[in-house]
């Protein structure tokens, strides 16, 4: 098995797992600066939406409408529904997930209305019922009544939303490029529920802040960062990173995509070298390094081409279940997980530009970054 020069990128995890090499995607810059502009925590899906627009699925209608006449119960889930916004974690202490909080929980994703905010205080409370979901989706079998308005959206979810357990606990956003206070907010997540964090800035250019890449540290729930071709990323913001990994602050990461940036060979032989010592296991990049200089318990192999084309939160839980089948298991720790999947995309979001009242816009706008996270893979 050989290893071709500069035309591939290659892929090391430790001896007891497999190794690939697969083709490298050529990186596409275009000049910003990470920084916060929008509050992406209260952007819906789709936006637009009134109370005579609120959609009942037949599940909950044939239980709760006779005809035209909705019972009491049904139109005060109906009247939460439309002012879910307005919901506080503390609300949600009162009544049970069972026969109340779960309707209103469905209705709101069935509307589209699931901001960042709402699943947080949502899943702070009940993230340990088996039936909670993280997005309406039915895999392969989709309810009758239910048409996405975000298409885009619908249609990723489709081909990359993980099942485990017949549990949907994986929860995908994708943001525009300037979020604010992201790293804050996903740190503070651990407060209210268990999860873990997959964080995807690939598509992002070169002239990203120096000091996002260093804060990252402070995401101790990180499980799967890529920052392919990311040139910000060379050996002195891997130094910081590796010292971290040996004070253990990043002692959930497993993944590392690291193809296109600047490090170099040493830095690399560096962090595989000190991760006997933590749980890193798997790392992509695009230095092609000998045989005799991969350090103890590493392998190079050749990459499955298909693996490559993966979005990178169903790519982490291939990658576990085929090399880290003890990970993945049917337990009550794992189910009550949530997988918190990042993208942020290569786009401006001008939201904050936008009239709360110009719908269409900014419908357009949300369907085009789902559209555009599927091609910035």
């Amino acid at each position: 098995m050989g290893i071709k020069g500069g035309d591939d990128g290659l892929v090391v995890d430790k001896l007891t797992r497999v190794r690939r090499i697969g083709q490298l995607v050529d990186a596409s810059f275009s000049d910003f600066t990470l920084g916060g502009s929008y509050d992406f925590l209260y952007v819906k899906p789709f936006h637009g939406m009134g109370s005579s627009d609120i959609r009942v699925p037949k599940s909950i209608s044939s239980k709760f409408q006779m005809g035209k006449i909705k019972s009491l119960k049904l139109l005060c889930i109906l009247r939460i529904v439309k002012n879910s916004h307005l919901l506080k974690r503390s609300h949600l202490s009162v009544g049970g997930w069972n026969g109340f909080w779960s309707m209103v929980w469905k209705l709101i994703l069935f509307n589209e209305l699931d901001t960042p905010h709402l699943f947080d205080i949502f899943s702070s409370n009940f993230y340990k019922e088996d039936n909670f979901k993280t997005h309406y989706f039915n895999k392969r079998n989709y309810k009758s009544s239910f048409i996405a308005k975000n298409s885009s959206r619908e249609l990723f979810l489709s081909k990359n939303l993980i099942v485990m357990n017949s549990n949907y606990k994986h929860r995908i956003e994708t943001l525009f490029k300037n979020p604010n206070n992201l790293i804050d907010h996903l740190s503070n997540k651990s407060k209210y529920y268990n999860n873990l964090i997959i964080l995807d800035i690939s598509s992002l250019n070169n002239t990203i802040d120096r000091d996002f890449l260093i804060k990252l540290t402070n995401l101790e729930k990180i499980v799967s960062f890529n920052g392919n071709n990311l040139t910000k990323i060379d050996d002195s913001i891997l130094q910081s990173w590796i010292i971290n990994l040996k004070l253990q602050k990043w002692k959930n990461l497993k993944i590392l995509y690291l193809k296109n940036t600047s490090i170099s060979i040493q830095s690399l032989i560096e962090i595989m070298s000190i991760s006997n010592n933590n749980n890193l296991f798997y790392i992509e990049t695009s230095i092609n390094l000998p045989h005799e200089m991969i350090p103890k318990n590493w392998k190079k192999i050749i990459t499955n081409s298909k693996l490559l084309k993966y979005q990178d939160g169903l790519k982490f839980f291939l990658i576990n279940r085929d090399l880290r089948p003890d990970f993945i298991q049917d337990n009550n720790d794992q189910i009550t997980t949530i997988l918190l999947d990042y993208k942020i995309i290569n786009s401006n979001s001008e939201i904050e530009n936008n009239s709360n009242h110009n719908y269409e816009h900014l419908n357009y706008l949300l369907n085009k970054a789902w559209s555009l996270r599927k091609n910035q893979n």
